[in-house]
């Protein structure tokens, strides 16, 4: 997504969030007597730079991600957005977003394995509730782009025709779109290696589904973990940049945190510059860290991209 994180407009007035809440108490409390339920400056931005860093990882950990100059926190949909939760479940989490001292602009793990995006038992209808409410306490949060990874959902099954299964994920795509544009969400799917999903591997997989959805709320996130595993090149990235909206990073080997092992990039990075990106790129590694860990790989991200151009 065409990020401006700084200065995007997450600020919204106590009318907006009743009419997004349907008048609701529970988006009332995100944010209390404020009108905004995240700080609308994310934490620590390098003055002219391109691409914001930030950290998939638990609200609970905003603390650590904020001493590591982190610029925001991405999290899962089910445990920030709490989508199949009423919303006085819901306002008790919104208060803690609102209080995070590193914002929250990004969500991942989107559609839960139980509701199939395709398949003989794909539930888009039940998909598309849980969506919409998703998207409405997004905007509301100031989260801007989710992630649609979902391997559990998305996973084709055996004996199905996969060129079926694209037919069905473009139709729940076209449909998703224009949801997210009336909360200004973007839904950006990922590719995943064959290792966790049997479906969408390569950004060009991705791209084949995502293209015909033919929607500006529908886009890619390009995982680099994923489509190295998958033999994707920087050729293959540029190929796709047009629906480029948001990017995962981690190292190859035990997908550890950028700088661990010294992956290189670069080569990446000089694709978005020359086609001037500007976006987010979200840390997403196994396991986790501390402040100086997360601290060293978001300097180590942001030393190749300011070689890169970015």
């Amino acid at each position: 997504m065409p990020s401006s994180a700084r200065s995007e407009s997450t600020l919204i007035s106590r009318r907006a969030l009743l009419r997004l809440a349907g008048g609701s108490a529970a988006l009332l409390a995100c944010g209390g007597l404020r009108v905004w339920c995240a700080d609308a400056t994310p934490a620590a931005i390098v003055p002219g730079a391109a691409v914001d860093f930030g950290v998939c990882g638990g609200l609970g950990n905003a603390g650590t991600y904020k001493e590591a100059l982190a610029d925001y926190i991405e999290e899962g949909v089910g445990n920030l957005l709490m989508p199949d939760k009423d919303d006085a479940t819901f306002a008790k989490r919104s208060g803690e977003i609102a209080a995070a001292v590193v914002p929250v602009r990004c969500c991942n793990t989107f559609i839960p394995a139980a509701l199939k995006s395709v398949g003989p038992a794909a539930a888009h209808d039940a998909i598309l509730a849980y969506a919409d409410t998703a998207f409405k306490r997004a905007r509301a949060c100031g989260v801007t782009t989710i992630t649609f990874g979902s391997g559990g959902s998305r996973k084709v099954p055996d004996g199905f025709a996969k060129d079926e299964a694209a037919k069905q994920f473009t139709a729940l795509l076209t449909r998703l779109g224009p949801l997210a544009a009336a909360q200004q969400v973007v839904v950006a799917v990922e590719p995943l290696n064959v290792g966790e999903c049997n479906f969408l591997n390569s950004i060009g997989d991705v791209a084949a589904v995502v293209g015909p959805a033919n929607h500006p709320a529908v886009g890619i996130t390009a995982d680099l973990y994923h489509m190295v595993l998958a033999g994707d090149l920087p050729a293959d990235l540029e190929k796709h940049i047009g629906l480029l909206r948001h990017f995962h990073i981690a190292e190859k080997l035990k997908r550890a945190m950028p700088g661990v092992a010294g992956d290189d990039f670069r080569g990446w990075f000089r694709v978005l510059a020359k086609h001037g990106w500007k976006g987010r790129m979200s840390i997403e590694s196994n396991g986790g860290g501390d402040a100086a860990a997360y601290s060293k790989s978001i300097a180590y991200l942001r030393a190749q991209a300011k070689e890169a151009g970015i």
